[in-house]
Order: C-alpha cells, then sequence, then structure tokens
C-alpha cells in the first residue's frame, strides 16, 4: 500500500477504531522513515552503460539475467559461520561511525566456505547467478609486503576469470587473518588469556597484526629476512623483549644467531620461545559467548583499534553495508 493510499485509508471516518489505529501507525512511521531516507539512499535501474568494469556501477539486464532473485538477501561467503556474528560488530562500527545507524539495517544470509572450499561455493553463486554474494577472505600473510595464501589466491583467481556482476570479495590486507582482526581490549576481558605472557611486554597493537593468534608466536617462527626486519622493529624498541630474544642453541649454526631455517628444529624449539602463548583455536567462539565482551564488541571506539585494525573494520563494515543494506523494520503489525 502507498503512502498516498494510507493517507486516505485511515481518515475514512466509519473505518474500526482499532484498525484506524493500525493505519495511522503505518501512516506515521512511513513518513518519518521515508523522509531522512530518500536524501540518502538514490536507487536506480541501469539497463546498459559504457564500462562494464567500472566497480561503481550495477548492470542488471533483465533479459540475460532474468533467474536473479532480487527480493534475496545478500548472500555472504565467509570461511566459518562464526566470522559472520563477528562482522556484525564491524558493521555497527562503521554505521557509528558514519551515522547510518538509525534509517538503514543490513540482512544476509551467511554462507560457509571452510577454507579452500570458499572458492568452490563462490564460483557456485557466480553460475547459479540468483543472488548477490559477498565473500571475505584472510590474507593468511606472514607480514606486510608477505605472500598471501592459497584460499585468497584461489577466489581471486575464479573472480578475475568470471567478472560477475553479482559477486564481489574482499581479502584482508593489514592484518593476516580474522582473528588479528579482535581487539586487544576485548580479549583481556575473557577470563585467563589476559594473563598470557605476551602482555607483559606492553607491546603496541600493531604488533597483533600478523601474528597467529590461535597457534601463538614465537621466537623461531621466524624464518626469513623480511619476517625477521619486521618483527625486529618491534624488538629494537623494546627493552624487555629484546634482554627475552634469545634463539634455541639448536638454531644459533643455522644462520649466523638471527633466525631458524630448518622447519624440523624450529616446530622443537617454538615451546620454549615464546613470546605470545595460543588462544587457542577457539579463541573467536570464546569471545562471542562472553557476556562481557560482548557488551564491548558493542562499543568499540577508534583507540581499542590499532592503525592496521582501523582500516580494516572500516573497509569490511563498508562493503557489507553496502552490499547488505536494507530499510530497518520499525513497526511490527
Amino acid at each position: 500500500m502507498s503512502y498516498k493510499q494510507l493517507d486516505s485509508v485511515y481518515k475514512i471516518k466509519n473505518l474500526n477504531s482499532f484498525y484506524k489505529s493500525i493505519y495511522e501507525r503505518l501512516h506515521n512511521n512511513m513518513a518519518s522513515f521515508i523522509g531522512p531516507l530518500k536524501t540518502k539512499i538514490t536507487f536506480s535501474a541501469i539497463i546498459s552503460y559504457a564500462d562494464p568494469n567500472n566497480p561503481n556501477q550495477l548492470w542488471v539486464n533483465p533479459a540475460s539475467h532474468n533467474v536473479m532473485e532480487l527480493y534475496k538477501e545478500t548472500h555472504l561467503l565467509v570461511e566459518n559461520l562464526l566470522d559472520a556474528d563477528f562482522y556484525d560488530y564491524v558493521v555497527l562500527y562503521y554505521q557509528n561511525g558514519n551515522k547510518v545507524k538509525r534509517d538503514c539495517n543490513i540482512c544476509y544470509y551467511a554462507l560457509q566456505g571452510g577454507g579452500d572450499t570458499i572458492k568452490d561455493v563462490y564460483k557456485r553463486e557466480i553460475k547459479l547467478g540468483k543472488h548477490f554474494c559477498l565473500a571475505i577472505v584472510d590474507s593468511d600473510k606472514k607480514y606486510p609486503d608477505g605472500e598471501c595464501g592459497q584460499t585468497s589466491k584461489g577466489l581471486e583467481s575464479i573472480h578475475a576469470a568470471e567478472i560477475p556482476f553479482n559477486c564481489r570479495y574482499y581479502r584482508m590486507q593489514d592484518v593476516s587473518e580474522i582473528e588479528n582482526l579482535i581487539p586487544i581490549s576485548v580479549i583481556k576481558l575473557c577470563g585467563n588469556l589476559a594473563s598470557n605472557s605476551v602482555f607483559k611486554y606492553n607491546l603496541p597493537l600493531e604488533f597483533f597484526s600478523f601474528v597467529d593468534m590461535k597457534k601463538g608466536f614465537a621466537f623461531c617462527d621466524i624464518n626469513n629476512d623480511r619476517m625477521y626486519n619486521y618483527f625486529g622493529n618491534f624488538f629494537s624498541t623494546n627493552a624487555k623483549l629484546r634482554e627475552d630474544f634469545k634463539i634455541c642453541v639448536e638454531c644459533i649454526s643455522d644462520n649466523n644467531n638471527r633466525y631458524c631455517i630448518n622447519e624440523d628444529i624450529r616446530n622443537k624449539c617454538r615451546k620454549i620461545t615464546f613470546v605470545m602463548r595460543p588462544f587457542g583455536a577457539n579463541l573467536l567462539a570464546n569471545l562471542l559467548n562472553n557476556k562481557n565482551c560482548i557488551a564491548k564488541f558493542k562499543n568499540i571506539k577508534m583507540w581499542d583499534l590499532s592503525s592496521e585494525q582501523q582500516k580494516e573494520w572500516n573497509e569490511i563494515g563498508k562493503m557489507i553495508f553496502e552490499w547488505c543494506c536494507c530499510a530497518k523494520r520499525t513497526l511490527r503489525v
């Protein structure tokens, strides 16, 4: 029913008072919703345009894409379904920062890719062509200019080959994986996690961008010059860390006291060279089931995040909002 029709219906004199109150509430809520919303969102039907590779425009040709279910929510493709729960808070952070929380909401259907299989699910979404699909993957880099992992590479190759109009992916740039997006202030609220040995060093938040939060980080994990130089910046400015930075005896002859390049020795010596002990494979699940952590997730401030996390939270939040935004329901009858 249109706004004009509602305006006429609720003014009918002989209308039952109960139904009249319902129509009046619908009328008033529609007015308060449409007013601010139409100044922020423009709806357009684009039949064709000059550059099909322009990511700022969407081409939906009714003739060739007649199976597209435009009325369905976007599919949010993640490596683990818990990731989607975490991204809800990332989007909330973005909405609060851009003051769009009141007028719009997000709606999506989460799909699990499960590591390398995410590329197969993504390819199927392209082939079906029924839904909009946004995939978010880890970079799996070990340091800023490190090589990306096979999961993101596989997804990237499929996207480049297909150039789908209905699918988009985002690969993290400034962190290794989703656990590196978790604010340290949240982790410290969860039970014995706050007693992890890493916190005695008072390291800057940036240190946690490329360490393995689940398996931990040890001196013996450093295995090449670029990784050594990157983490060496943290060691050189932290006296306590520099004092404890002693490569295990078995590795000394391996590479002139710099780092261990023998994988067998490195795996054996990890336990005695930990800078950060493992937070465990269930780190994200534990935080998402903790009331104190949930309360903090809902109220993350800029200063809770490292500079790398700020970039990622804003970029991921923006992308999910753009692909999954919808009208916010204000009234249930």
